[in-house]
Formats: C-alpha cells, structure tokens, sequence
C-alpha cells in the first residue's frame, strides 16, 4: 500500500510540469515529446565518430576506461574535466565495447540529458506561474534553435553544463528567492554547480552569475542577509569540493589551473584579434553561402550562423566517400564556393544545402531579435532587484538567466581575444555556449506572457512568426550524416 502511494505521488511529481489543473496539457505533452523526440532522432542516426574534435572526445573515454585521467598523448582534450565521460567508459570497461559503441552511449545519454532538461525548464517554469502559456512559450523558443539538436548529436561536455545551468537556475531561485530555508536546496545548489564545472570549463561562468544574484538580494533584504550569506558560503563551499579536485591535478600536473591545448598570447588586450574578428559582417555570403571558409575569423557570422545553421559542416552539411564508405566533415570543407573545386571521390551536399542555409539566416533575423529583446529584460529586473526590498520569483528568474547569459558571453569573448585562431577562428562556436539558450528560451517565454498581458493583439502575431520560422528551419535540425548519397 505504501508502495502505491509512494508511486503515485513519484508519478504526480514527474507529471506536474505537464499538466494543467484539469490534468496533462496535451499540446505541451506534444511539444515536449517532439522536441525531445528529434532529439533522440539525431541521436540515432549522427555518427559518433563525427563532430568537433570527436576523435579527441572518444580517446578520452578510451582512456578513462582504463581508469586514469589522459595526458595530451592520449587526447587532445586532456584538459577537459571527465564528468561526461564516465558513464560510457565505464560501460566500455565493463562490457569491452568498441570505442565508436561508447560513443552510442554517450549520445543515448544526451537523449536522457535532453528529456530531464526540458522538463526541469518546465518545472521552472511553474516556480513562476501556473499558466501552461508560458511553458509553452518556453519550449517554443528552446526547440526552434537548430544549434540545441546539433550539440544533442554530437559526443562533447556541453549537454551535461546546460543541463547543469537549468537546475542552477532553479535551485538559486527556491534558496534565493522563494525563501525556502532548506539545507537540501542550498547543498544541492552547490553540487549542480560543482557538477557544471566539472563537465566543462565553461560551467564556471555560473558561478558569479549566482554570487551576483544573491549580493543584489542582499543589497535590499537586509532581515534575510546573513540567511543568503551563508546559503551562498554552503553553496559555493561544496561546488570547490566537488569540481576543486580536477584543477589542483591540472596544477600539479601541468603548472596551471588553466591548463588548454593551445597557447594563448602573452597578455590580453583587444588588439590580439584583428578588426575584422569585431566588425566582421559576413557580407556577402551570410544569407548566401553561410559555409566554412566564408567568414574567416569574423566572429558574430560564425556564432549566428553556427547557432541556426552549420558553419563547420558537421551536421547539416556532409561528405561520403564512396570508395571507402567513410564520412567526410569539418576541415576537408574549406575549398572554395565552385563545385569543380570538389575533391575527387568526395560525394558533398554542401552546393545543394548551402542556399537553404542562407534563407535559415535570413529568416532567423526575427527570433534573434525576439531572443535579444527578451534578454534586455534583465535590465529593469536588475534595477528592481536593487531598489525593491523584496524580490519576486519572476524578477529573480529573469535577473539570474540575464546574467548568466551576460557573464557566459564576457567570459567567452575573453577566451576567444586570449586564444586567438587568426587564420580561421575555429574556437567560435554557439555549441560551447550552449547552456545560455534554455535560459534565453526562459527569458522568451516571459516576454511571450508579457506581450499577452500588454499587447494581446500581438502575442498571437508573434507565436505564429516564431512557430513559422521554426517550421521553415527544421531542416536545420536534422543530421545529415545518415545515407551514404549525399552529392
């Protein structure tokens, strides 16, 4: 009996982010399924061996299978924290797999990774508001981003640091926000930090985005100061344990916490990049022939193009050998724009696919704007957060998804002036910041439910612009590396 009810109130905890008060949300169930479906779709079909530094991402596992961290014989991404892959290379130790069947493991997991993502930015959701409307919203402007299913396909650290950012969010919005005193969420806060950091590198942006959310509630609620100071100290406190470990063995092993398999320049000043790099328009190939060696080093084209299309032709657009049945991606596509300057052997869809790639850039001009007015929105709720005694969990949502997008792209931009690739800027990718997008498809979704309290007329106008433009970019969103006939 107690069996039963412990079930179904497990069941009524799973569900209650899909449902309304008169039970499953049918259309969010869809929405969410079929997100989540393409999702394992890519999953299936896309190569493991195939993606960026994929072969670095599978000797990794390789060699953590044999129970030990790689040095850079081993792989190029020896600087990589391991917590991504050691679910697949203990599988690969236990069953003797292949390294390419890990790789299967791996993606399997980034269907998993996925699922629980899109469903805690659902349960977020509901910390906020109880309308369907705005998890609706919230899924819409998470699903039409293409760069969302590449990184999903591919063997990389990236999903595991999304999903990370989203329990970040939640969980500093119940400690900070919500006013719940509980240990629980507080330790809990600091492990999904610490695990974020331990994915990837990239997962330490989130920790002054936490740190500058808790200083501005402190700032005005001076009752609850020293209950948010030390729920921060607890927080902070058990994200060093968790992920600390891996960088003192980066220290100690190669001399720096920073260690990387690249150098970068002596000392950081804008001028290690050229203007171009800053100013660089992509004209006139941005809405053309947006494909690698189009914009070189010209950083905004390739990010835009990289976040709704697929610049480094890894996903969308691909390359078969007949002759050898091998699969052909990334670097052999810097030949030029002409079909003649094709290798010989090399069958390629890059001449069929790169014109729709272009419309993909054109049309996406509307959800990036509606994207970067709803980041704007951090703005006010920072000033409110400062002025007000008491934060809403609104205005704390929209502030900690603000600033974690604001100190991602800081913190990014850094790493690419310090590490500059001035022949091509290979390191200008959207998939390293992934996680930024389920918190700008959260910030979408309250600008969704503010232009339908404000400007009703519009709302309609506007979800039906945004479901258009995803419908007409599903193209984009889907592997190519499947069938052998890709000329």
């Amino acid at each position: 009996m107690r069996d039963r009810k412990t079930g179904r109130r497990l069941l009524q905890v799973v569900l209650a982010p899909l449902s309304d008060s008169s039970g499953l949300a049918w259309r969010l169930v869809a929405l969410f399924l079929g997100i989540n479906a393409l999702v394992a779709v890519n999953a299936t079909l896309h190569p493991p061996s195939v993606g960026y530094d994929a072969p670095e991402h599978l000797a990794y596992m390789a060699t953590l299978s044999e129970l030990r961290l790689p040095t850079p014989e081993d792989s190029a991404e020896f600087f990589s924290p391991p917590l991504s892959y050691v679910v697949p290379a203990l599988v690969m130790r236990v069953t003797g797999m292949g390294i390419l069947a890990a790789g299967r493991v791996a993606q399997a997991l980034n269907v998993l990774l996925s699922l629980v993502l899109t469903w805690m930015l659902l349960q977020t959701c509901l910390l906020l508001s109880p309308t369907v409307r705005l998890r609706m919203g919230v899924l819409l402007c998470l699903g039409m981003v293409p760069v969302y299913y590449k990184t999903m396909a591919f063997v990389r650290p990236e999903p595991y640091v999304a999903l990370f950012a989203v329990a970040t969010l939640q969980l500093a919005l119940r400690v900070f926000a919500l006013r719940e005193d509980k240990l629980r969420d507080k330790l809990l806060l600091g492990l999904a930090l610490g695990l974020a950091v331990l994915s990837r590198q990239w997962g330490i942006f989130l920790v002054p985005a936490v740190v500058m959310l808790a200083g501005m509630v402190m700032i005005r609620d001076q009752r609850a100061r020293w209950r948010h100071a030390r729920a921060l100290a607890v927080a902070l406190a058990v994200s060093l344990v968790t992920a600390g470990w891996f960088f003192v063995h980066l220290d100690a092993r190669y001399g720096s916490l920073t260690a990387f398999n690249r150098s970068g320049v002596a000392g950081f000043s804008f001028a290690n990049q050229p203007t171009s790099f800053y100013l660089g328009s992509g004209d006139p190939f941005l809405f053309t022939h947006p494909v690698r060696p189009a914009f070189s080093n010209q950083a905004l084209p390739i990010f835009y193009t990289e976040t709704w299309g697929d610049y480094w032709c890894y996903f969308t657009v691909a390359g078969h050998v007949p002759s050898t049945g091998e699969w052909v991606s990334g670097l052999p596509f810097r030949f030029a724009f002409e079909p003649r300057r094709v290798p010989d052997g090399l069958t390629t869809n890059r001449f069929r696919i790169a014109p729709y790639l272009g419309r993909v850039n054109l049309v996406s001009l509307l959800p990036t704007t509606f994207l970067l007015l709803a980041f704007s929105l951090g703005i006010p709720a920072m000033v409110q957060t400062l002025r007000s005694r008491d934060t809403s969990p609104t205005q704390a949502a929209t502030l900690l998804a603000f600033l974690i997008v604001a100190v991602s792209a800081v913190g990014y931009s850094w790493f690419l002036i310090q590490y500059p690739e001035l022949d091509k800027g290979d390191t200008i990718k959207a998939t390293y910041m992934l996680h930024v997008f389920p918190c700008l498809a959260l910030l979408g979704g309250l600008l969704l439910e503010r232009v339908r309290r404000e400007k009703p007329k519009y709302y309609l106008l506007t979800v039906v612009l945004l479901a258009a433009v995803w419908a007409h970019n599903l193209p984009a969103c889907i592997t190519r590396y499947t069938l052998p006939g890709v000329g």
